[in-house]
């Protein structure tokens, strides 16, 4: 079928068509990236922060909570011997009412004795009685280590093993440190998605 054009008179100015609506332009493709750039720059700093803070709290409470934890044992004279290893820690406690006239030595496997500070450390119940510490003995390997104090009628020992609390500081570290790579790694992504939506962005 024809479709006949609309007459002409002279004088008259051609009809105007107008063009149908244009199709709707297709939106720019958006960028991405920014929120894994922003929550890894965070993990980040909160990891650095962690590396620092984490391990040293860890030995902090792990040493408190292994010195709670240590029972105390009462040799029924001001001296004893005691076989220890290399990494233990052996914590010396005298009565309480005696305990601030307690002069100590150690000898044996290299080891020395760390008087506690003026106002004590520690306390434990000992056969029923209070007992305050009065300082630890620190061997250099290990062996027989014997401690001998003066001033006191008694002494208890605890020993502790320091590495319980080690692995778990080393362990503290490895926490920290694994995040870290984990947020360095949300970074680069954020990183890269970023660059190549802006790159598609340029080209539209």
């Amino acid at each position: 079928m024809s479709t006949t054009p609309p007459p002409q008179y002279p004088g008259a100015p051609a009809p105007q068509y107008q063009a149908g609506p244009a199709a709707a332009a297709a939106p720019a493709p958006r960028r991405r990236g920014l929120k894994r750039i922003i929550f890894g720059s965070l993990g980040l700093v909160a990891n650095a922060v962690g590396l620092l803070l984490v391990p040293f709290l860890t030995a902090i409470i792990g040493a408190v909570i292994a010195m709670n934890g240590a029972t105390a044992v009462s040799a029924g004279a001001p001296g004893a011997e005691v076989t220890a290893k290399s990494l233990d820690l052996v914590y010396v406690y005298a009565p309480a009412t005696e305990a601030e006239n307690a002069q100590c030595t150690a000898s044996g496997a290299g080891a020395t004795f760390e008087p506690s500070v003026a106002d004590g450390g520690f306390s434990k119940t000992v056969n029923g009685a209070e007992y305050v510490e009065i300082g630890s003995v620190t061997p250099a390997r290990a062996g027989q280590v014997q401690v001998l104090c003066e001033g006191v009628s008694d002494i208890a020992i605890a020993t502790v093993g320091v590495g319980g609390f080690l692995g778990t500081s080393l362990l503290s570290f490895s926490i920290p440190i694994v995040l870290g790579l984990v947020s360095l790694g949300l970074l680069i992504w954020g990183i890269i998605a970023r660059v190549r939506s802006g790159k598609a962005a340029q080209r539209f």
